[in-house]
């Protein structure tokens, strides 16, 4: 209903960089989308004076004799039964049905102006919800209290009050002071504006305090001095609700006032009359502690006598307007799954680049990075952003997008019983399109858009980047065999998830599989000898683990004994160290064991998995974390646990691996004491090392203060699984510490897949 609603007013987000048009646009008095209400209300204002006039001027039809019935009739009958039914002539006739639908109409437009309020409040931030509660609302007093008048009292003023009354109220009386309440109750809410519009927020923030918790207020100017045609004045605003992180102001004076100087924001938009300013903080002034105040100081030149008033409307850019549905818990488990899934999912969302889609769940993000192209203007837009960060790095994102495919593959009941199927063809079909857009010749592939850097020396949301984002590729002269397979395995897996799908999507990421393995297998190399650019950032160790990857995948996608060959030529055996972006041991023995049933692939997820066993060489937390290595701990033991339940699939030790399994996702969601994952469960993180979410809201700007600012995050990251704690379970939620509070794409593939097979466990 509300994008029903949404759609049927034609509202627009994100039009512009700097002032968004909800909210500013009424405050600039150009709400041109409410004009046909207010007509409507003008309209029937029209038509209720010449009622109350007709009413009044024609006794014969205020006053009658014992009618009975209802508005709805033509006819009356008198108490005395005797006497015929007295039926109002024709042009009476025409001023009842005017009436009717004159209540009719209002009554509509009122329901209309209702719904809007309703949808307006549960789905916008403050400044939205100020424009909605007005606009909506003006209306709806209007058509409530007429229509409402009217069908009190013209009812009962056409009914007899007592059957042994000679002397009846007539429906003309009914009529007449129904209009009359009509047209003083219209009069009355059209002059309400500055009422409405000053003292709103107050009652929004009174009703609606548990919802909105922010700092949005009204503030008059107050220690105002004039001289000589100037003056100056405060704005004063206590912050009660949390730290202030950002905020604009609409400033409305009485009279138009000119060469306005102040300190702490920046003039975004002046209205013609030179009346309203709108005014938004500049990025070392957007930040105020709780328990102190925002004064806003400000001056200028006026003319004339009158010296200048005004008000500012305040707006707390601290939090957005996204509401997450709840999820009902149908497995009864320690954990909703459920949940998880689907939080999981919107964590990939709101890493996308590009060119949003229509269904864009997350309300901060808006489209960027729309101008990522290659060396010769290929297409490069789309993909996920790494981490906290801006550039997208091909081989953890291929990487992540092998994991989250495989795990949809094995546990799409998962996803299908959580209702995140159709979520998750769209999740990994994203950064696929991009890697599609990458090869773009048989021994030629994009890795990487944008310079590490560069992009770190930014704190700031992708949609405002100004830096170059240059672009950084293998070829055969300079290859790179590793994330060449990575890629390949990607499309490989994934055209088992589509095949059935999109036949025409799998056929073609099939085809691309084949080239990229190609160009692997006889072009060997690792990827960061070949790009400088990556290595500090994922320098890759080996690639004969990524060669039997793809080759692996190939082959059960082919059939093809090519691949196999190639997969069993590259395998190295013995324990792994433990599956991540640059290490494929685990799947590879698991992937060349369910198809082969070879004892040497068994032999090594045993010897694997006695070393991350309790017991085994992998150390534990003392509340039962894997620690494999401190820089994000959780994704690794996350990682293997997904590892543990596909080697239980293929029957290995399958009470044993699950029951870790559980233990280690256990972990991550709670278990200890507190989850580790943004927006869920219990003491959640809130200061995730995340440049987007760690942003105001538009137009506020964005810079390092709000990274060093130590309150949560604006914007809650929902889904995203933070590095997590130390060895000894130690862990403190600070956005500066990216080694305990950096999320990424590849910590969520593996856990997020592990979720879904502790979800298939329970079908």
């Amino acid at each position: 209903m509300v994008t029903a609603m949404k759609n049927f007013l034609k509202f627009k987000t994100g039009e512009s960089p700097d002032v968004r048009k909800f909210g500013e646009e009424y405050y600039l008095r150009e709400a041109k989308i409410w004009r046909p209400f207010r007509i409507c209300g003008v309209f029937s204002i029209a038509i209720a004076l010449p009622l109350v006039l007709a009413s009044i001027l024609n006794d014969n039809w205020v006053y009658g004799e014992g009618f009975r019935n209802g508005m709805w009739n033509k006819c009356f009958q008198m108490t005395n039964a005797s006497v015929s039914p007295i039926c109002i002539d024709s042009t009476v006739q025409r001023w009842q049905n005017a009436v009717i639908g004159l209540m009719i109409f209002s009554a509509s437009f009122g329901f209309i102006a209702s719904i809007l309020a309703v949808c307006g409040v549960c789905t916008s931030p403050l400044p939205k919800k100020i424009y909605y509660f007005h606009s909506s609302g003006e209306i709806f007093l209007v058509c409530a209290i007429s229509t409402g008048a009217a069908l009190i009292i013209y009812p009962v003023a056409m009914e007899s009050n007592d059957s042994s009354s000679s002397h009846q109220y007539g429906p003309g009386y009914g009529l007449g002071w129904g209009s009359a309440f009509f047209f003083l109750a219209a009069a009355f809410c059209m002059s309400l504006d500055d009422l409405v519009r000053e003292s709103l927020p107050y009652v929004i923030l009174l009703l609606f305090t548990p919802c909105l918790a922010d700092n949005s207020a009204t503030v008059p100017m107050t220690k105002t001095h004039a001289w000589s045609g100037n003056f100056e004045g405060h704005f004063i605003l206590p912050i009660t609700h949390g730290d202030l992180i950002g905020w604009e102001a609409i400033i409305t004076f009485n009279i138009p006032v000119t060469n306005i100087q102040q300190y702490v924001g920046t003039v975004k938009r002046t209205s013609s009359d030179n009346k309203i300013i709108l005014l938004v903080n500049r990025p070392d002034k957007g930040i105020v502690k709780q328990g102190n105040s925002l004064d806003i100081q400000i001056g200028g030149r006026y003319t004339g006598s009158t010296q200048p008033t005004a008000t500012a409307d305040i707006v707390d850019l601290s939090f957005d307007s996204q509401v997450v549905p709840t999820v009902v818990d149908a497995d009864a488990t320690k954990y909703n799954y459920d949940e998880v899934l689907m939080k999981s999912i919107m964590f990939y969302e709101a890493q996308r680049s590009g060119k949003l889609p229509a269904n864009n769940r997350i309300p901060w993000r808006g489209d960027s990075a729309l101008h990522d192209q290659g060396d010769n203007g290929e297409d490069l837009t789309g993909g996920w952003y790494d981490a906290g960060d801006h550039v997208k790095f091909g081989f953890p994102m291929a990487a992540s997008t092998t994991l989250l495919a495989w795990g949809l593959l094995e546990y799409k009941d998962a996803y299908e019983k959580s209702g995140q199927l159709e979520y998750m063809y769209d999740c990994i079909r994203w950064p696929l399109e991009w890697m599609l857009k990458c090869h773009t010749g048989p021994n030629e592939l994009y890795v990487q858009v944008g310079d590490g850097g560069q992009d770190h020396g930014f704190w700031g949301r992708p949609e405002d980047m100004t830096m170059s984002r240059p672009a950084f590729k293998i070829t055969a002269s300079r290859p790179g065999s590793d994330i060449a397979a990575e890629y390949a395995a990607a499309f490989a897996v994934s055209y088992l998830v589509f095949k059935e799908k999109d036949p025409a999507f799998a056929t073609k990421m099939l085809t691309h599989a084949k080239q990229l393995y190609d160009f692997a297998v006889h072009h060997k190399a690792r990827y960061s000898d070949s790009v400088n650019q990556a290595a500090a950032y994922y320098r890759s160790d080996k690639y004969e683990d990524e060669l039997t990857w793809g080759a692996a995948w190939l082959y059960r996608v082919t059939n093809d004994t090519k691949y196999l060959n190639w997969a069993e030529q590259f395998y190295i055996t013995g324990p792994d160290w433990g599956q991540s972006w640059d290490d494929k041991y685990s799947g590879n023995m698991i992937l060349l064991y369910n198809m082969t049933g070879k004892d040497i692939y068994k032999n090594d997820i045993e010897a694997t998995f006695n070393d991350w066993m309790p017991g085994g060489s992998i150390p534990y937390s003392p509340k039962g974390m894997a620690f494999r290595s401190q820089w994000g701990a959780l994704r690794y033991t996350s990682n293997m646990a997904f590892m543990a339940l596909l080697a239980a699939d293929v029957g290995i030790h399958p009470d044993e691996y699950r029951h870790w399994a559980r233990t280690q996702i256990g972990y991550a969601l709670g278990d200890s004491g507190r989850s580790f994952v943004v927006g869920f469960g219990t003491n959640p993180p809130k200061r995730p090392h995340h440049r987007s979410s760690s942003c105001p809201s538009r137009p506020s700007p964005c810079s390092f203060a709000d990274q060093q600012q130590p309150g949560p995050n604006p914007h809650t990251l929902y889904g995203a699984l933070v590095g997590g704690p130390n060895g000894n379970d130690q862990y403190t939620d600070d956005r500066k510490d990216y080694v305990s509070n950096e999320v990424a794409c590849d910590y969520n593939a593996g856990f997020q897949s592990a979720v879904a097979g502790l979800k298939h466990l329970k079908l």
